[in-house]
């Protein structure tokens, strides 16, 4: 986001390459401790991967192609995206910690529940979407007064949009802000 400001992300920078030389310290460490053993560990060669790419894209393209057009940036988009890849290291930190492994099999085994819950959701937004759009846009108001009508056009448009209008109703999203100017022209909705 600094970028889009226009803001200095020589911070930034400064950051990215202190996190990524300790990287390289803490893998260095373990070649000096296991020797060419270590890379028989899954982790140490993710590891040495995410240092491969911490490299390649922030001293290597990145110095070459910064200010250059946005065609060119794509590669460094990319190795900036694995960079993401750097918090499954955290992973590791659930396999010992019993109590944070724990919570994680609790998500994963509440999974299905879940995904029931938003088939069930999304289903009662499509249905309530189809009457919305029935009830709201096919009112004699809709021609009638500016008001109303610039509502309609903004919140009820289309199915997709009466959805997303939905789904601000269902998270109590300021919803005065869409519903009230109806209200008040049509006091039955």
């Amino acid at each position: 986001t600094l970028e889009l400001h226009g803001d200095s992300t020589l911070a930034t920078t400064i950051m990215e390459s202190v996190f990524l030389l300790i990287y390289i310290a803490e893998l260095a460490l373990r070649f000096l401790a296991d020797g060419l053993e270590a890379f028989r560990g899954g982790w140490v060669k993710f590891d040495f991967f995410l240092v491969v790419v911490g490299i390649i894209g922030s001293w290597v393209f990145e110095p070459f192609v910064r200010g250059s057009a946005s065609s060119a940036m794509a590669p460094i988009m990319i190795l900036r995206t694995l960079r993401l890849l750097r918090l499954a290291k955290t992973v590791r930190l659930f396999s010992r910690v019993q109590e944070c492994w724990m919570l994680v099999r609790g998500f994963m085994n509440s999974a299905n529940v879940l995904i029931y819950a938003f088939i069930m959701l999304f289903g009662l937004i499509y249905i309530f979407s189809c009457l919305s759009v029935e009830l709201i846009t096919k009112r004699g108001l809709t021609h009638e007064d500016p008001v109303y009508q610039a509502q309609v056009e903004r919140y009820f448009s289309s199915l997709p949009h009466t959805m997303l209008t939905l789904v601000r109703f269902a998270c109590l999203d300021n919803l005065s802000e869409v519903y009230q100017p109806l209200v008040e022209r049509e006091p039955y909705l």
